[in-house]
């Protein structure tokens, strides 16, 4: 009978162990550590949605989680959270000033430990970020599009040289800039003159014009952002919307990133965010 009880209590504590992480512990993977928000009513039977978000030079998963618009955004929609820690709180996306990690298997690795460990939709992950995490985020869309559904990149885009070609699938894209960004600027600037931060206007053409097509472009208004949207030659959307501010980043953009992503593939988008 004792030994009954131990192997259950062993079994517990196993099952107990793989969810031991989450919003205020690190998950650990080979390559590093992400942190994780779960909805309230997320279960195996109901799985949910996953935004993912890069944060910028100099932050963290942690900051992330204390993100409290970012977070309550996340638990409105119903969806998780998922705060990738970039390495000494930076990333190593193409030509960045550092190359640390291969983040494309880092973010492989976050992706499959989380998929592991929490009810979550693989169909339906949003990826995102601020500034050079806005950078992630259209490498994601780049060399992981067919792990994510959609990409709302806040601040940050390519840096020069811009990939010879993305192997993924057209994405569905909503990036948001600030006309009077002077960290970031729309068009790119040069970095102690050896790294070079991309023109916001270059990396949407890219998608736009991929496979030399010339798509009709759409043009409205958003509350406070001005916005363009086109589709692309296989499926995909790009929407570029500005706004008259400057480095900055808002949970709401992050929200309505969803939203649009949602109606474009279609979801059912419940209270609890589907």
């Amino acid at each position: 009978m004792k030994r009954i009880l131990l192997a259950v209590m062993l079994v517990s504590f196993a099952a107990g162990s793989a969810r031991a992480c989450g919003e205020a512990a690190p998950c650990q993977v080979e390559l590093g550590q992400y942190m994780i928000s779960m909805p309230d009513g997320a279960a195996a039977e109901h799985a949910v949605g996953a935004i993912v978000f890069f944060h910028g030079f100099r932050s963290s998963a942690e900051e992330m989680m204390n993100f409290k618009s970012l977070k309550d955004l996340a638990e409105a929609l119903g969806v998780a959270l998922i705060a990738p820690d970039g390495l000494n709180r930076s990333w190593s996306f193409p030509n960045a000033p550092r190359q640390n990690r291969d983040e494309m298997a880092f973010m492989n690795q976050v992706l499959d430990d989380a998929l592991a460990k929490f009810p979550i939709d693989p169909a339906k992950l949003m990826s995102s970020g601020f500034s050079i995490g806005g950078s992630m985020s259209w490498y994601m869309a780049c060399y992981l599009g067919e792990r994510f559904a959609g990409h709302t990149p806040i601040a940050g885009t390519f840096w020069r040289p811009y990939p010879a070609e993305c192997p993924g699938p057209d994405p569905f894209v909503s990036h948001v800039h600030g006309t009077a960004d002077t960290t970031f600027p729309l068009a790119g600037r040069t970095i102690r003159e050896k790294w070079h931060q991309g023109a916001t206007g270059d990396v949407v053409a890219f998608f736009r014009k991929r496979g030399g097509y010339t798509p009709e472009v759409t043009h409205y208004s958003d509350g406070n952002l001005v916005c363009e949207a086109s589709p692309t030659k296989n499926g995909g959307e790009v929407e570029l919307c500005l706004h008259d501010g400057g480095h900055s980043v808002r949970a709401e953009w992050v929200k309505r990133g969803w939203q649009r992503l949602a109606a474009f593939r279609g979801w059912k988008v419940t209270s609890t965010g589907g």
